[in-house]
């Protein structure tokens, strides 16, 4: 498995983070489910603050 990262949009604002595959977020890429930890969902609401 390669670790990706890259800005990723989130959400209907549209708002950018740059996000570690692994680190801050997970992919079921079977299901094709991506699920956000905690820690970046908090990046979100400190860029849209």
């Amino acid at each position: 498995m390669t670790e990706e990262k890259g800005w990723v949009r989130l959400g209907k604002d549209g708002v950018y983070l740059y996000l570690v595959e692994g680190e801050d977020y997970t992919v079921d890429r079977e299901k094709g489910i991506l699920t956000i930890n905690e820690e970046a969902w908090a990046k979100v609401h400190e860029r849209k603050g």
